[in-house]
């Protein structure tokens, strides 16, 4: 697994950052080597997860935690 954060410019809104979001998961959808996905939008991961402090209300960011069939390649994958 690993996390991947999409940031917009401050003050873009929820809604943009959905659309954003949106595409990148059905580009996540059809990657061969990913074998699941959560969002996070206008938050990040939440705070279990990591041990990262979760902040919300964050309108441009949206968060992925994205799990891989083959842990050695998530680097790989994550480059794309």
């Amino acid at each position: 697994e690993f996390t991947f954060s999409l940031e917009l410019p401050e003050g873009s809104s929820i809604d943009e950052t959905n659309r954003y979001a949106k595409v990148l998961e059905e580009k996540l959808k059809t990657h061969p080597e990913i074998e699941q996905f959560t969002t996070f939008i206008g938050q990040t991961t939440p705070y279990y997860y990591y041990s990262i402090k979760t902040d919300f209300n964050i309108s441009h960011v949206a968060e992925f935690i994205i799990t891989t069939k083959d842990f050695s390649k998530n680097t790989e994958i994550a480059q794309e």
